[in-house]
């Protein structure tokens, strides 16, 4: 039993003591405060009281008081206490903090009041109600959601002097945000002008073969390729170099017929010439030049083998024909493209496509090779549309010296289209709600009012203004949807 009590007085007794320890701190901590508020309320119930003189064994408070009246030795000289970071707050109690930073407010003193344009000051706009029968209600220029009737009320939440909202601002919608709440939210201001305003239109296209400039090769008799000159696709051809030669039964019974026609017109003129006509008639619309002609009638002897030669420069794109292959009629055996020039058709929107004209200036550029663009102008307008992206083509017509641009390639395009003079705004400015368009005009005086606007067109950082607001107005370009919740757009928008 006695180790056991030992046990636990030896566990027990620290503990006792520590609790002993904190107890006592704390009761002379809390009479210490008691002291420490006694000395600190004594001077103000002094004041209160109206006494004259202060306590002898305090001299530290003496000294507070004797500053505080060398401050405000001459009160009827101060027009009312504001806080140096928000002119707006005013107040007539010296000790109160400023409610949206809890500075300490400083005093203004009379006629060093804050001038407004219409020739008062701030002091007198506080109290400047207008008249009755127009002022719908008061607010707070701090919390536009505190309304009262009374004139001389002021704010339950900051304890500024509400200001007045009169019934044609209470229809227009309009709002009054003062210049310490247009700092905090960040609003910025635009102005709307009237100027040449420019529409860049950027697409995607692709590059695609000129098809003024491809050429098919085909045959209008039938054959067997013998020498094969042009024998690979991409290969590049001159025009009138050799592509192949072709042995054709049907074409060395022509040459045959032409080289007696033409013994027959020396010996019988009269009915040798008709002959030499119509074979020399057939052979030209099978192909053959008169420079064909020339070394037939100069050889003496059909060739076999009849050179066929490219009708124009050019890449070889289709290549259809093996050495010793047959052909027939109006078969393709080649097609020749030339590169030095190529097109670019590019998809628009609907809207944009009233825009563009044939002759307007494109630029191009390649996704992989930003850095180099390219000039060229649009030269045609599909007339249809693509009906399953609801888009229309445009054709541009780009020269291709160096061959820098391959057919299939992508392309970034842009067309700058020139407008004229318009009235425009900021992007920024403009509300989009359902079908409206709407602004904030700063009307004066911290009051914003939102304006039903008819829009036109628009490009990256302007959009056109067709009416609703005047040249040289000013109205809000950032923070304008923290203002739209603010006059509760979305719940009034039918009525503005």
């Amino acid at each position: 039993m006695m180790k056991s009590l030992r046990r636990y007085v030896r566990i027990w007794a620290p503990a006792l003591a520590v609790l002993c320890a904190l107890s006592f701190a704390g009761y002379r901590y809390r009479a210490e405060l008691s002291s420490w508020f006694s000395v600190i309320d004594f001077p103000r119930r002094e004041l209160a009281s109206g006494a004259d003189s202060q306590s002898a064994s305090m001299p530290r408070i003496e000294v507070a008081d004797a500053e505080e009246d060398h401050v405000h030795k001459d009160l009827g000289d101060i027009a009312y206490y504001t806080c140096p970071m928000h002119p707006t707050v005013h107040s007539d109690d010296p000790n109160a903090p400023c409610p949206i930073c809890n500075m300490a407010l400083e005093p203004v003193m009379k006629g060093q009041e804050i001038v407004r344009p219409d020739g008062g000051n701030e002091a007198e706009q506080a109290h400047d109600h207008g008249k009755p029968g127009d002022v719908a209600y008061y607010t707070c220029s701090m919390h536009s959601s505190v309304r009262s009737q009374d004139p001389d009320g002021t704010c339950p939440i900051c304890a500024m002097n509400l200001i007045p909202v009169t019934r044609e601002e209470v229809d227009s919608g309009m709002i009054v945000v003062d210049a310490a709440r247009r700092q905090l939210i960040g609003v910025k201001m635009g102005l709307v002008e009237r100027g040449p305003l420019n529409l860049t239109i950027r697409t995607v296209g692709s590059v695609v073969y000129d098809e003024t400039r491809l050429t098919d090769v085909t045959l209008k008799f039938d054959g067997w390729i013998g020498e094969l000159n042009a024998d690979s696709t991409g290969k590049y051809v001159e025009e009138g170099s050799l592509l192949f030669t072709i042995y054709s039964p049907e074409l060395l019974s022509a040459q045959d017929e032409y080289l007696e026609a033409l013994r027959q017109s020396k010996s019988n003129p009269a009915r040798g010439t008709r002959l030499l006509d119509a074979v020399r008639r057939r052979l030209t619309l099978w192909g053959i030049t008169a420079s064909d002609l020339d070394r037939l009638e100069a050889r003496g002897t059909a060739q076999e083998y009849m050179p066929v030669l490219s009708p124009a420069s050019g890449t070889i794109i289709a290549k259809n024909i093996v050495k010793g292959s047959h052909i027939r009629t109006g078969e393709l055996l080649y097609r020749i493209a030339d590169l030095s020039s190529v097109w670019i058709e590019a998809d628009l929107y609907e809207q944009d496509l009233a825009l563009v004209e044939p002759g307007q200036e494109a630029r191009i550029t390649l996704p992989y090779d930003p850095n180099q663009d390219f000039t060229g102008s649009v030269s045609y307008i599909y007339p249809y549309l693509n009906a399953s992206t609801r888009t229309g083509k445009i054709r541009i017509e780009i020269p291709n010296p160096d061959g820098a641009l391959k057919p299939a390639m992508y392309a970034n395009v842009e067309l700058l289209i020139p407008l004229g003079e318009r009235l425009y705004v900021p992007e920024s400015a403009v509300i989009y709600a359902g079908e409206s368009r709407i602004a904030f005009v700063d009307r004066g005086e911290g009051r914003l009012q939102p304006r039903k606007l008819k829009t036109g067109v628009r490009n990256r950082d302007y959009i056109e203004v067709l009416e609703g607001l005047e040249e040289g107005e000013i109205v809000v370009i950032a923070a304008n949807f923290l203002i739209a919740a603010e006059s509760k757009l979305k719940a009034g928008i039918d009525r503005w």
